[in-house]
């Protein structure tokens, strides 16, 4: 979702290494009605910044990869109201009802927009953390913060 002179505006995105299943996918929507487009987003040998707790490091992408991407507003909510019933991430969930939400206006839907992608910021944040203490705690090593 994005603020696009004001109005809201979203997308359906899925990105791969694999461009025959996405190229797959995209038949599939098109026998269904939705107007899917696949392209390379990022060529093998791009330097990739990732975001860690603590550190941010560069690797070098090993394949290319690619994404297929649904914009037309119709197609989205259209998608949106069919993956919604099977959808088990409450952040996912959170997204669709807000892309089925009728209002249009970034001004209206903009500030809840932002509200959930800092709390999915913060919970992806925690289960890094958690992740981190489980994993030093298998190999026994200290971990910074944490007294016990």
């Amino acid at each position: 979702m994005s603020n696009d002179h004001g109005r809201a505006t979203f997308s359906f995105d899925h990105t791969s290494r694999r461009r025959d299943l996405l190229d797959n996918i995209a038949i599939a929507l098109q026998n269904e009605g939705y107007h899917p487009h696949v392209y390379l987003s990022r060529e093998k040998g791009t330097i990739k910044m990732v975001k860690g707790r603590d550190e941010t490091r560069a690797i070098t992408l090993t394949d290319d990869t690619w994404t297929l991407v649904i914009k037309r507003k119709d197609d989205v909510k259209r998608l949106a109201r069919c993956v919604l019933p099977y959808s088990k991430h409450q952040e996912k969930i959170a997204k669709m009802k807000l892309i089925l939400d009728t209002r249009s206006e970034w001004a209206e839907i903009g500030p809840e927009f932002e509200r959930l992608r800092r709390q999915i910021r913060l919970e992806t944040n925690e289960a890094i953390m958690k992740a981190e203490i489980e994993y030093k705690a298998r190999l026994k090593e200290p971990i910074q913060g944490v007294v016990g």
